[in-house]
């Protein structure tokens, strides 16, 4: 027996959108709700919910507190179009690169609770659970997707398969008040109008709401800029390769997608900014690309009506390449940096700062038997999804069932070798993979049913489960280690720290210049008056150049130099922290280093700290 033949290849096995008439709407949910019900029971074990932490008033990572220092900064001003954070980077300002609709969110929720709680108390628990619910959000959304391609116990499996993916439940944490999983969402819901465009007859709306979808997805974050790509090569390849209502429904998802992207530059910028090329957040460049697809298929429509033969599939081809050529060359000649990625302004000198540092920017390679074992964790089902789905294309039968897999392998085929590269691209692959893992294991668990002996199928189908939901990513966790629970916050008790610079009748009874290591920022703005130097943002060049310069200096007197040009009043830092660890890279004696050891230069004296806001880390106060 094949390979193809023994996991049931014929059309009619599938079952997507299989009729369940006869039950009630709770008996139609109900294997969902189970199965979401044990998919947050695993979110819990695996991760814990952060709910101590929270009660504590903390969040989780420093993009959380940013973000409401930014939302109070709009409820205070109401400065829709500035995004500079002025206490960032000071005495300069740092303009973020982010975009509006996660913090239209915040604040609505904020100000919905504010009655009751106060702007301040509602904003932070509002953020605190808006992860979570953006999560289950995400969820089900993804579950309406893969219909589809995905009858009712697939997309049961499909539910539990996505609370099994690493990168996706820590998005998801209580606590973290980021974009990361409004960017999941809106991923999602583009897969899924996109899936049934691809795979229905032309519907003006249902194109129209695709290309609308990506647009939205490109304006939270340019990582959309590859799920357009792979959106634009499915929907190019259906129709070079069976013409039909195909070229209608690119024009459609093109207008709307142009739409949408107009949009979100009229609501981001005021009219003087609406030419401003920028390439880490939406801009006119990507309304080019939108454009340019638009006016391809506005051509290749006119084409069409003057006889382009629908079964010419070379003459297709050469409109495609010729249409190709022309974008290319009129997106280079007006916006050429457009070709050098969302990164293309990054400054160079950033690498060993800061983007060496972080985690979400480092390969899922494997190289060893640890880094194997992330590999496994983060993208260990696509050892066995990549050959399935390859196979699935050959056998399908179903020319709209080849269609959907088509798109959802091109996604694959582009955001696979880019989470390899990068960490940050992970959890959009492994959205694909587990729509595809879902469909593995509903034919695997189908083919257990010839299995006579009722033990041994029960048997059978629970390693089946257990062996292709959990097994990777618990066998990457054993090669890889145990994960060190205790974190720098806690090792410094830095919470201690920021409520004695945040006391009124102390050090926060005025604004101040605060040097810290660049992770420390955000909170500090969050729960104090004052200023820092360096940010984790790769627009605060000049703070980070700035605090990595001070804290690694082989010198004091560049230190204070650099200290008294910032107007620094205040210097914080941990024994045991970053700070430390980054300067020790450098090699030699480092201003921070010195610090640590007790050599503390005549022009800084120990700040006053009472007992019970005493720990491990350091405050300093500038002598003048």
């Amino acid at each position: 027996m094949s390979f193809g033949a023994s996991l049931d290849f014929r059309p009619d096995a599938r079952g997507g959108g299989a009729k369940l008439g006869g039950r009630g709407a709770w008996q139609e949910a109900l294997p969902y709700l189970l199965a979401l019900g044990l998919g947050f029971l695993v979110h819990g074990l695996v991760v814990g919910t952060g709910v101590t932490a929270v009660f504590d008033g903390q969040l989780y990572g420093t993009d959380g507190y940013m973000r409401l220092v930014r939302v109070t900064e709009l409820y205070e001003t109401g400065a829709w179009f500035d995004g500079t954070i002025e206490r960032s980077n000071a005495p300069y300002g740092t303009e973020l690169h982010w975009t509006r609709p996660m913090d239209l969110l915040l604040l609505a929720g904020g100000w919905a609770l504010s009655p009751w709680l106060g702007f301040q108390k509602g904003l932070f628990w509002w953020a605190a659970v808006l992860s979570p619910l953006l999560q289950l959000a995400m969820v089900l959304t993804l579950v309406w997707a893969a219909a589809p391609l995905l009858d009712r116990w697939r997309r049961c499996l499909l539910v539990l398969a996505i609370f099994v993916q690493a990168p996706l439940i820590s998005t998801g944490l209580l606590g973290r008040a980021d974009h990361h999983m409004l960017i999941s969402l809106a991923f999602v819901l583009s897969i899924g109008l996109t899936l049934r465009l691809v795979m229905r007859p032309f519907e003006a709306r249902l194109a129209w709401a695709a290309g609308a979808a990506l647009g939205f997805a490109l304006w939270l974050s340019m990582e959309a800029l590859l799920l357009l790509a792979a959106s634009f090569a499915a929907l190019t390849a259906t129709w070079l390769w069976r013409a039909g209502d195909r070229a209608r429904k690119n024009l459609w998802h093109t207008l709307g997608l142009s739409a949408m992207v107009a949009l979100a530059i009229a609501v981001e910028r005021p009219p003087a900014g609406y030419l401003a090329e920028e390439y880490d957040r939406i801009s006119i460049a990507h309304l080019a690309v939108a454009l340019l697809a638009l006016a391809f298929w506005v051509v290749v429509r006119a084409l069409e009506w003057r006889g382009l033969d629908a079964r010419d599939v070379p003459r297709r081809v050469a409109v495609a390449a010729l249409g190709a050529v022309a974008a290319g060359v009129v997106l280079y000649l007006a916006y050429p940096k457009f070709f050098g990625g969302p990164e293309v302004d990054l400054d160079p000198r950033l690498g060993p700062v800061i983007l060496d540092l972080v985690n979400e920017l480092k390969p899922l390679w494997p190289s060893d038997a640890r880094s194997l074992g992330r590999f496994l964790t983060f993208l260990g089902p696509a050892v066995v999804c990549v050959p399935f789905i390859a196979v699935l294309l050959l056998r399908e039968r179903n020319p709209a069932n080849r269609d959907g897999w088509l798109y959802l392998a091109a996604c694959m085929a582009i955001f696979l070798p880019l989470a390899l590269a990068m960490l940050r691209f992970a959890p959009f692959t492994e959205v694909l993979l587990a729509i595809v893992l879902a469909e593995l294991l509903g034919r695997l668990l189908k083919l257990s049913e010839r299995v006579k002996l009722a033990p041994a199928r029960v048997v059978l189908r629970a390693g089946l489960m257990l062996g292709l939901l959990t097994g990777f990513i618990a066998l990457g966790a054993a090669l890889s280690g145990p994960i060190k629970a205790s974190t720098v916050r806690t090792r410094c008790q830095l919470e201690n720290a920021y409520a004695l610079l945040g006391q009124p009748q102390g050090l926060g009874d005025r604004p101040r210049v605060v040097l810290a290591h660049f992770n420390y920022g955000p909170e500090l703005l969050y729960r104090t008056p004052h200023s820092v130097v360096a940010s984790p943002y790769h627009r605060n060049v000049s703070g980070l150049i700035d605090g990595d310069r001070i804290l690694g200096a082989r010198d004091d007197a560049t230190s204070r130099r650099l200290i008294d040009r910032r107007g620094v009043e205040l210097v914080l830092f941990c024994p045991d922290g970053p700070a430390l660890v980054q300067a020790a890279v450098k090699g030699g004696s480092t201003f921070v280093g010195r610090l640590s050891q007790g050599q503390v230069p005549a022009w800084l004296r120990p700040a006053q700290v009472p007992a019970e806001l005493a720990g491990p880390y350091r405050l300093y106060e500038v002598v003048r």
